[in-house]
């Protein structure tokens, strides 16, 4: 177990040291196959979209498009990142499709907020809590085949700032 937490300190600081650019405000960072996808404000006022290959031990810059966001919630599904919601444009959806390189707007959800989590399920993307001027305790649900979003009053949770987590076991 030592030696596993050791390897992980390490590959951890050769991520920080090799970063392309040094993250300023916030970021969120996910998987797709073998590689980390980090998207976030960085200190020169761009908005970074990277990928590290840890089989290559190597940062890669993808497109720098992307409009200001800033306390967003990002998944992955299939070949694409999901950006959603956050601080400048709370309503926002959007989608990188990291094989052509580019971001498309989606349909945008139906509770505008911040500070929020995203967690892919079978069906799509479920966004729990965050902020929009009080706390919003509702979660929405966004159906990829779709491009719809639904609300669900009744879950009622009141999550500000936190991450979420996926358990083996279906969720019904």
């Amino acid at each position: 177990m030592f030696n596993i937490l050791v390897k992980l300190i390490l590959l951890l600081k050769t991520l920080i040291k090799n970063t392309p650019s040094r993250y300023w405000w916030e970021n969120r960072a996910t998987v797709i196959g073998n590689s980390i996808y980090s998207l976030g404000d960085a200190e020169n006022g761009v908005i970074l979209n990277d990928c590290y290959d840890p089989r290559e031990g190597l940062w890669h810059i993808l497109d720098i498009t992307t409009c200001y966001v800033r306390q967003f919630g990002l998944t992955s599904y299939g070949h694409s990142l999901y950006c959603v919601g956050g601080w400048s444009w709370p309503n926002q959806c959007k989608r990188f499709d990291i094989r052509s390189n580019r971001w498309e707007s989606l349909a945008g959800m139906n509770i505008g907020k911040d500070r929020h989590a995203a967690l892919i399920t079978e069906n799509g993307i479920c966004v729990f809590g965050g902020w929009n001027q009080i706390f919003v305790s509702t979660v929405e649900r966004y159906n990829i085949a779709q491009n719809e979003w639904t609300t669900d009053s009744f879950i009622g949770i009141e999550l500000f700032l936190g991450g979420p987590a996926v358990f083996p076991h279906r969720i019904n």
